[in-house]
């Protein structure tokens, strides 16, 4: 489990099958004092949460049991 901070939402023209009605977030990796480290992700929001906030991520098979299919 990670920490980000969410920097922006996205839109998508065309959807993976199974990820309708998903939001999308811009989310920026941080680091224990809150520092930005590495690059930008995108990530599906299971909750709501917006520009700003903190936000914890998985990776890998974990994240996809957050999502509906």
């Amino acid at each position: 489990m990670y920490l980000a901070r969410v920097t922006g939402r996205l839109v998508a023209t065309i959807r993976y099958p199974g990820l309708e009605g998903v939001a999308l977030q811009w989310i920026q990796p941080v680091d224990e004092r809150g520092e930005p480290m590495g690059a930008q992700l995108v990530a599906c929001a299971a909750i709501p949460s917006g520009p700003g906030d903190l936000v914890q991520f998985v990776d890998g098979r974990e994240a996809a049991l957050a999502c509906p299919e």
